[in-house]
């Protein structure tokens, strides 16, 4: 049986980590500037930010699917006994 599971390189698993970290942080920052901030005079500078804060994790989300379909297109490594 083939196995669909994908092994990720070590230097893969860290840039994954560490998108994923980014989008956690910049949508949980985005959600607090949207609650905290949107009314009154700052609004359309909140609203650029509230942009910017999204594309960024989009971005950031973006980078670690690329990583996955380029780990999931890698051949397995097998290891066969002698």
């Amino acid at each position: 049986m083939s196995s669909s599971e994908i092994t990720y390189t070590p230097e893969e698993q860290v840039k994954l980590n560490e998108f994923d970290r980014q989008v956690q942080a910049f949508n949980n920052f985005r959600m607090v500037v949207a609650r905290s901030l949107y009314q009154g005079q700052d609004a359309p500078s909140v609203q650029q930010l509230l942009q910017f804060l999204h594309e960024i994790a989009s971005q950031a989300s973006k980078q670690m699917e690329e990583i996955k379909v380029l780990a999931s297109q890698r051949l397995p490594q097998t290891v066969e006994g002698k």
